[in-house]
């Protein structure tokens, strides 16, 4: 918020508005986030079984069509990713609830509870925009 913007009983009063449409913003995130990994997770059983049953019946793990494997490994990896950002989600609206509270909530308020919160978020983004 810029500095003298707002008269200061006013300041406060929005920062806590904002704290509070931050938090409702990561709760529908988090129910968004569960819901599509609900959907991999039954994507990755569906296309494992059917990995398994052609292994039963080739005898043979080379004569399985290599795309098949690879589909696989994308949908294993697209969930740790929404398991990861289930995880950030959460790590945020820690933050946002300490402000929400003004620091009152024991362990929300501990500083190193905060740093850690903190340092899980950018990891997870790292991660997520990392092209390498």
């Amino acid at each position: 918020m810029k500095a003298g913007f707002l008269p200061k009983h006013q300041e406060r009063a929005v920062a806590k508005a904002s704290a509070w449409a931050e938090v409702l913003g990561y709760v529908g995130s988090i129910a968004l986030s569960c819901h599509k990994l609900q959907q991999l997770s039954a994507q990755e059983a569906q296309l494992a079984r059917k990995v398994q049953a052609l292994m039963k019946d080739e005898q043979d793990v080379q004569c399985i069509d290599g795309s098949l494997l690879r589909q696989l490994q994308l949908l294993r990896s697209a969930r740790l990713l929404r398991l990861a950002l289930i995880c950030q989600d959460l790590a945020d609206s820690m933050t946002a609830v300490n402000d929400i509270t003004e620091g009152r909530v024991k362990g929300f308020n501990h500083p190193v509870a905060i740093s850690c919160a903190g340092l899980l978020s950018a990891a997870v983004s790292t991660y997520k925009y990392w092209n390498a």
